[in-house]
């Protein structure tokens, strides 16, 4: 039940949570949000599956010529964390692999 709610507010949030990786002052906050979220073994999958489509149209909005460079590196290093974490399941893993090869195979100047 606890899932399902969070998922909830997950959902209706993610938006937010997501744009906000690319602004300065707000990218490392949403970074420290969402890696409590990834972490979350229990509710990782759901989170998996709710945030993937999203996250790759992220990276396409983190890599325009007018995204700060910070933000770039902390996308980077988040998706390096999501990867190598404790709490990294093979699907964590894939996702963030699903990810950067999406983007790169559809963004071929930025990457």
């Amino acid at each position: 039940e606890d899932v399902d709610k969070w998922l909830e507010i997950f959902s209706s949030l993610k938006s937010f949570f997501f744009i906000s990786l690319c602004y300065r002052d707000f990218s490392s906050t949403t970074i420290e949000i969402l890696k409590k979220i990834y972490s979350n073994a229990g509710m990782q999958q759901k989170f998996i599956e709710e945030s993937k489509s999203i996250f790759v149209k992220t990276m396409k909005l983190i890599y325009q010529p007018d995204v700060e460079y910070e933000c770039q590196q902390n996308v980077k290093e988040f998706l390096e964390y999501l990867h190598t974490c404790d709490n990294s399941s093979p699907a964590l893993k894939k996702m963030v692999y699903d990810v950067i090869k999406y983007f790169a195979d559809h963004n071929k100047k930025a990457f």
